[in-house]
């Protein structure tokens, strides 16, 4: 495709999702009202409806995802295996009252400006 061709197809897809979007609104506030408060939270704003569409459309190998998705998913432990990725096992660093206890540190340097991101 010309860049002009890539461009347009884009913005022609943009306005499909914008206007799919607008149809489902109503079901999209249904659906937040049913998630549990913490992950509400986080997906507020989110049109998980419109992302669950664009996953069939494009024929996603693991729809459970969005149900996962919707239900919260475990930062820390064993995670189901779905195929789509090479098995690979990398220990954890730290456990997760140590992986805790760094959040809370960090938060709290975050609010207070003091926060600095290092590679090691």
């Amino acid at each position: 495709m010309s860049c002009h061709e890539h461009m347009s197809f884009r913005a022609n897809a943009l306005k499909i999702c914008l206007r799919r979007s607008t149809h489902l609104r109503d079901d999209e506030l249904a659906l937040a009202i049913k998630l549990e408060s913490s992950v509400a939270e986080v997906l507020k704003g989110k049109r998980l409806l419109l992302w669950e569409e664009m996953l069939q459309a494009i024929n996603y190998p693991d729809l459970a995802v969005f149900d996962e998705f919707c239900a919260g998913s475990m930062l820390t432990g064993q995670t189901e295996r779905t195929g789509l990725w090479p098995a690979k096992v990398t220990p954890a660093t730290l456990t997760e009252g140590e992986l805790r206890n760094q959040a809370r540190l960090q938060r709290a340097a975050l609010s207070c400006g003091r926060f600095s991101l290092t590679m090691g």
